[in-house]
């Protein structure tokens, strides 16, 4: 099986390093702009398939069921994830959890309003 397949993590961090590539070269205003917000969503789901995969380490470690494990990532929501300290290693939970929350939530306000 592909890597691609295994590791969605590392799949979206590769995208979104060739989509920062890519806005770097393009000639036009509208290409950057194209690549740049490319980029930008494929390092939200890097970041998601990395508290997935955390999260999910820890819920079958608890004893979860692999059904019971898919309800919870399936539904839940990004920003939740985020500031979900179950989805953080002991040693992480402190100021930094706080640092990377604060920098989450200023993300809509990164995007161009219609």
């Amino acid at each position: 099986m592909s890597a691609w397949f295994v590791e969605p993590a590392w799949q979206n961090y590769s995208s979104m390093y060739r989509e920062a590539v890519t806005a770097n070269e393009a000639t036009t205003g509208m290409e950057v702009a194209h690549h740049r917000m490319a980029a930008l969503y494929f390092g939200i789901s890097a970041i998601e398939s990395f508290l997935n995969l955390e999260r999910r380490n820890q819920l079958l470690r608890e004893g979860k069921t692999h059904d019971e494990v898919f309800d919870v990532l399936r539904n839940g929501r990004f920003k939740d994830k985020v500031s979900d300290p179950a989805t953080h290693h002991a040693h992480r939970a402190g100021k930094c959890a706080r640092a990377r929350r604060r920098a989450f939530h200023r993300l809509p306000r990164c995007r161009p309003h219609d």
